[in-house]
């Protein structure tokens, strides 16, 4: 009797034990996630605790996961790794103390209770707090930027990172003595504290500050801009990068001799110091610049826009790109051969340099230009409008947009074959010179007509209209040319013996045969027509997405295009559906209708035609950089598609802080990894 009740005894203790064991997750989403981690203790949403494998648990990812609440990680003690960014948590708490990595990012957090003896690294940007509990003494790393904190505690002796921009603070405590990398942009600072001898980089732009403390021997990075600044400190000599823009300095102090970055702009300088020869960048728009320095022989890009200089220094031949706009420039130095972009818009100039064969876009619009010079076989840009040019040189086939609006110009030389209707804007219809125009061809040239055959006779009889969407072709040489809207075309060649002849379209047939051509001197040969017969019963439409960069607190475009391939009048059921992080602001032609974040627009296409228009939309100032995004923009014939996978054109990217609508370049664009290593510096 007494060995029974033993017996039952401990099975009912047991019992207690197993029931005790058995902690019911309350939130069903974090249930669902560790359902997956440690599936042998979860039975629905009650988690054994005592099972071996909680307990040995050291990685837990539930980023993503919709989660509200992460009651029941208290029974975790082995986890050292926390990825929990990205849900919807407003509180943490009983963490445990082994967590050496804690990311808990884009959630709504007001509360942390206490962070984890070990932590080594917390990343909590992107929440709603407005304070921080006690740091941990081991601490090295701490992002917290783009919360709604107005002070910080005092920071452990053991951090080396603090990255706590995009807050309320107006003050910092205490640095500790190994900080390497501060930053603390976009604040409301008004002062710094003592900066501590192992920092190399510093960003403390988008503050109040007036003056900053004496820099670091080892700093690499000083980001100051956009703060009230009247004077910098003396630059240590390693500094390699240096942004001031947007203050009010009336000077430099001397530049470093390794400094590869200078943005200076929106200053009141007058004068630069001395450039150093390893200086690749120097920007410095609206700088009340007179005059600038000898350039540095490594430069790469010159941004010295609306500054009365009046005069360019030699530029050096590693310049890739020239920004010289509002400069009063009567003239400019001869262009190096690497130039790929130059702006020198609303100058006085009258004539241009020559052009080196790199160029890829030209913006010389309001000046006193009457001729351009020969144009580079690898431009894709030109902007020249506002100036009195009667006539362009020929033009290259690698042009896409031309802007030549407020010239005397009433004709093209010749069409380029990437030329984009979307991307230009003439000033006239798109029609090609002859020899009875204000412009006439100046070179051997070969001339005709490329139309649509409607009866297949090979030959262009009256009422057959043009047919645009054509390249002309002229052998040997790989001549190539388009039409113009009438169907009219120039080919500029040499002297000699050409075959030319229209190349396949897709749905149609050509009816014409090759015509042979022998050109003299200055000869242009006309009469050269190239027919073609469309394939009936052909709906195909292809969509085009095109999207700048977002960034908080502005507007972006996108630019969307539909074209008809086809060779059938179709209207078009075209739709765009926006990320709903970004607002609408509009569209240059309004949507039909407009439901949420999606628009759509039903025009018709012809054979050939095309359809497109700019919107605008807007990121909150609010929005966390890295925020990814969606674009999503369909068009549909009326009849079955031939070719359904270019209906639709999607776009992903992230919500960025900053972009250069020039594309800048990295440099270098590969690095061996002892480069990485030794901290070679990218601009």
């Amino acid at each position: 009797m007494l060995r029974t009740s033993a017996f039952l005894l401990l099975a009912a203790l047991f019992t207690f034990q197993q029931a005790q064991a058995q902690y019911t997750i309350p939130d069903n989403a974090f249930a669902v996630r560790l359902g997956v981690l440690v599936p042998a203790a979860m039975n629905g949403n009650q988690l054994d605790t005592l099972h071996p494998s909680v307990a040995a648990l050291q990685n837990m990812n539930v980023n993503g996961g919709q989660i509200e609440d992460l009651d029941g990680i208290q029974y975790f003690t082995g986890l050292q790794y926390l990825s929990c960014p990205n849900n919807y948590l407003d509180t943490l708490a009983g963490l445990p103390n082994s967590i050496q990595v804690l990311e808990c990012e884009e959630n709504d957090l007001v509360y942390i209770e206490a962070l984890p003896a070990s932590l080594v690294q917390f990343r909590c940007w992107s929440n709603q707090l407005t304070s921080m509990p006690t740091l941990p003494a081991g601490l090295e790393q701490l992002v917290c930027y783009d919360n709604l904190l107005t002070s910080l505690p005092t920071l452990p002796a053991s951090l080396t990172e603090l990255a706590c921009g995009q807050n309320l603070l107006s003050t910092l405590p205490p640095l500790p003595a190994g900080l390497g990398a501060l930053l603390a942009a976009d604040n409301a600072l008004t002062s710094l504290p003592a900066l501590p001898g192992a920092l190399t980089r510093l960003y403390c732009n988008g503050n109040q500050l007036t003056s900053l403390p004496a820099l670091p021997a080892g700093l690499d990075i000083l980001d100051c801009k956009q703060n009230q600044l009247t004077a910098l400190p003396t630059l240590n000599p390693s500094l390699r990068w240096l942004d001031c823009d947007n203050n009010d300095l009336t000077g430099l102090p001397a530049l470093p001799a390794g400094m590869v970055f200078l943005s200076c702009s929106y200053n009141d300088l007058g004068t630069l110091p001395p450039l150093p020869t390893s200086l690749r960048q120097l920007s410095c728009f609206h700088a009340q610049l007179t005059g600038l320095p000898a350039l540095s022989a490594s430069l790469r890009r010159l941004e010295c826009g609306f500054n009365p200089i009046g005069v360019l220094p030699t530029l050096p031949d590693s310049l890739n790109s020239l920004y010289a706009a509002g400069n009063g420039l009567t003239d400019l130095p001869g262009l190096p051969d690497s130039l790929v972009t130059l702006y020198c818009f609303d100058n006085q100039l009258s004539v241009l340099p020559a052009l080196p064969d790199t160029l890829d876009l030209l913006n010389c619009q309001t000046n006193l230009i009457t001729g351009l010079p020969a144009l580079p076989g690898q431009l894709r840009n030109l902007l020249c409008q506002n100036n009195p040019i009667d006539c362009l040189p020929v033009l290259p086939n690698s042009l896409q947009g031309i802007v030549c609006t407020s010239t005397n110009i009433s004709c093209l030389p010749n069409v380029p074959t990437s030329f984009n209707a979307q991307q230009s804007s003439l000033g006239f219809p798109l029609t090609v010179c002859n020899v009875l125009s204000p412009c006439p061809p100046g070179v051997e040239a070969i001339s005709g007509n490329v139309f649509l055959d409607a009866n297949a006779n090979g030959l262009r009889d009256p009422g057959e209209g043009p047919f645009t969407n054509a390249v002309v072709e002229a052998q040997p040489g790989d001549l190539l040319t388009a039409p113009d809207a009438s169907g009219d075309y120039l080919l500029p060649a040499d002297t000699g013996t050409f075959t030319v002849d229209g190349q396949d379209v897709l749905y149609h047939t050509r009816t014409t045969s090759p015509a042979s051509v022998t050109l003299a001197s200055l000869q242009v040969d006309s009469l050269n027509d190239i027919g073609y017969q469309p394939i009936p019963g052909i709906f195909d439409l292809v969509a085009t997405l095109t999207v700048f960069p977002a960034r908080p607190g502005f507007t972006n475009p996108v630019y969307v295009t539909v074209q008809n391939i086809g060779t059938e009048p179709t209207t078009a059921a075209i739709s765009f559906t926006h990320d709903a992080v970004q607002t609408w602001v509009g569209s240059a032609l309004p949507p039909d209708n407009l439901v949420g974040t999606t628009a759509t627009w039903n025009p018709l296409l012809p054979p050939g035609g095309v359809w497109g228009t700019q919107l605008t939309l807007d990121t909150d100032a609010g929005v966390a950089l890295g925020t990814p995004l969606a674009h999503l923009l369909t068009a549909l014939p009326v009849q079955p598609d031939t070719t359904p996978a270019d209906n639709s054109a999607g776009w992903n990217g992230v919500v960025v802080g900053s972009y250069d609508p020039n594309d800048k370049q990295a440099f270098p664009q590969e690095m061996t990894p002892a480069q990485v290593q030794a901290g070679t510096f990218i601009e």
